[in-house]
């Protein structure tokens, strides 16, 4: 009750109220519930990995990758981890460099050079 007291207070609509006659309705009476409840609150989609592969060499002075170059690199890695993998290595970094450009693949090198991590 103290629950329900603090919500209304909080003006956040209540549970709902859900009769049951015996312990054994519970469990089916949930499950049709949360079947039919719609989400109050949708996510924003994710951006797609295309969108985010173009923005690997979003770094000043490097614009972002074009469509072209987008799509190769889409096509060679199938991650942002794999991008990040292939950038650590001789031998991924010649492969970026023959597909993308020695331009692009340096970009994309430098984007890598620059991760942060914040926790």
């Amino acid at each position: 009750m103290t629950l329900q007291t603090l919500l209304h207070d909080m003006a956040i609509t209540s549970p709902p109220i859900l009769p049951i006659a015996s312990a054994a309705q519970l469990l089916p009476l949930l499950n049709a519930y949360v079947a039919s409840a719609v989400p109050a609150h949708h996510l924003p989609a994710a951006p797609s990995s295309r969108s985010l592969l173009r923005q690997l060499t979003a770094t000043a002075p490097a614009r972002p990758l074009s469509e072209h170059s987008t799509n190769v690199l889409s096509d060679i890695c199938h991650s942002i981890g794999e991008v990040a993998t292939m950038t650590a290595s001789d031998q991924g970094m010649k492969v970026l460099e023959d597909f993308l450009g020695e331009e692009d693949a340096k970009n994309i090198e430098s984007f890598w050079a620059e991760e942060w991590i914040c926790e």
